[in-house]
């Protein structure tokens, strides 16, 4: 920590910018960057947020893989009892601020802005005296961004972590947000925010780790050429359909002029409602077809199966063409999705745990710490995965109680905790009274010997 902190104390400002010194600009709404002659403008929020609107394939790969990972079931794990109650009765109560929401929402928004925009901003909400967290509320991507100083760059504190985030609101009072360090550029319809507000998700981090993509950006220019392909061959179609005609007035002897063309002209328009027309002139009418090149649907494909590819998800399922697929390469292909729906579980868990659970633990002062867990994603039929359990069981692997929350869950039954230790106890009795009877049918054998 030796060349960091000696770096801190030689700032003039009070602040470091980490950022400046390695030469890394980098917005992730209007930066540009440029290596070897070759300059790429990330695109706006905006524009990816327009992409998942519009294009039918990002829109499925993104819902599909959220879907996937909050279909299976998840955990909020403490070692003890009593702070896994105070996290239960925490998220049962969010929502209060903001747009109503349960812990469902918050997960299935997080991971919907993680996918479109590559990060996700979430805001702890604390009590006037900043002691305790309150709720938990969603911020529009769109509308925030790191702190920055007048070159772009992200202001960082001693620790080299951002030391806040600036969020547009429109017109507010001056005492809105909190008080912002020197250095930090901030507009009039914005408002600071203390780095311990924000807690920040991020897809799939690069670069110094502060920048970060999602499934869209990658694809974003395949996904442009493919919409302007796709509407070249829509209007070529269309012209198929209503094909252009053409009338040739006059022949090499008869010479017309502007009045007899613009009577054909009027006639050839009322042939849509119109089956006859009669013509004063010589008077040749043609059709022009539009031509689709053999090459279309091969582009078309390239453009997509990239698209695919940045996203994750296979182009059979994206698109719902998986029949056209052959079955071994589909089932290869579903097994992989699950790798990487898998993986992204895992980050997203740690991730939240990092920006939510801990800072709640800290502030709320709840009895230990706590962590988010997935279930395994698979496609498994329910009476397999029981089947597998009670196997487990039998050769000792597990204990009954252990797999007895996944039944529960999974029949959605209410336990009934009393009712359950009435029938352990039973069950006890019932096993201490059976080596009793093997006892006596054991002597009334040693009986039947002697005799």
């Amino acid at each position: 920590m030796g060349f960091f902190s000696s770096y801190f104390n030689n700032t003039s400002k009070g602040y470091m910018n980490f950022a400046n010194d390695i030469e890394e600009k980098a917005d992730p709404r209007t930066g540009l960057s440029s290596t070897s002659g070759y300059s790429y403008k990330r695109p706006t929020r905006e524009e990816l947020e327009r992409i998942y609107r519009e294009d039918s394939q990002t829109f499925s790969s993104i819902n599909k893989t959220k879907q996937l990972i909050l279909g299976t079931r998840r955990y909020i794990r403490s070692k003890s009892l009593t702070a896994k109650k105070q996290y239960e009765d925490f998220f049962d109560n969010i929502g209060n601020i903001g747009i109503p929401m349960t812990e469902q929402d918050l997960h299935d928004s997080i991971l919907h802005d993680m996918f479109v925009y590559g990060y996700a901003y979430v805001e702890r909400v604390f009590d006037v005296f900043q002691k305790k967290i309150l709720d938990l509320k969603m911020i529009d991507a769109k509308l925030i961004d790191y702190a920055r100083d007048g070159q772009g760059n992200i202001i960082l504190d001693e620790s080299q972590r951002p030391i806040g985030f600036v969020m547009e609101v429109g017109r507010l009072p001056d005492y809105m947000g909190d008080k912002y360090p020197a250095g930090v550029v901030i507009n009039s319809n914005q408002i600071y925010l203390e780095a311990k507000r924000i807690a920040l998700f991020k897809c799939f981090s690069f670069g110094n780790r502060f920048e970060s993509l999602g499934f869209i950006e990658t694809s974003y220019v395949d996904i442009k050429r493919k919409h302007l392909i796709e509407d070249s061959v829509t209007n070529s179609i269309y012209n198929n359909i209503h094909k252009h005609i053409i009338g040739y007035v006059g022949n090499d002897s008869i010479r017309t002029g502007e009045t007899q063309r613009k009577s054909v002209l009027d006639a050839l328009k009322n042939l849509s409602y119109n089956r006859y027309a009669v013509f004063s002139m010589p008077t040749k009418i043609e059709t022009l077809d539009a031509q689709i090149s053999d090459q279309t649907s091969v582009v078309l494909d390239y453009l997509r199966i990239n698209q695919s590819a940045a996203s994750g998800m296979p182009v059979g399922m994206s698109l719902g063409a998986g029949e056209a697929i052959n079955r071994s390469v589909l089932n290869v292909q579903q097994k992989l999705l699950f790798l990487t729906a898998n993986s992204i579980a895992n980050s997203y868990a740690l991730q939240f745990k990092r920006e939510i659970l801990d800072w709640i633990y800290k502030y709320n002062k709840f009895d230990e710490k706590a962590k988010l867990e997935f279930e395994e994603i698979n496609v498994e039929d329910k009476n397999a995965k029981t089947e597998r359990l009670i196997k487990d069981v039998e050769k000792k692997i597990i204990c009954p109680e252990e797999a007895r929350e996944y039944v529960l869950i999974s029949e959605h039954l209410i336990p009934n905790e009393k009712k359950y230790k009435e029938y352990l106890n039973t069950t006890k009795e019932i096993k201490k009274e059976v080596p009793f009877e093997e006892e006596e049918e054991e002597d009334s054998l040693k009986d039947n010997k002697k005799i």
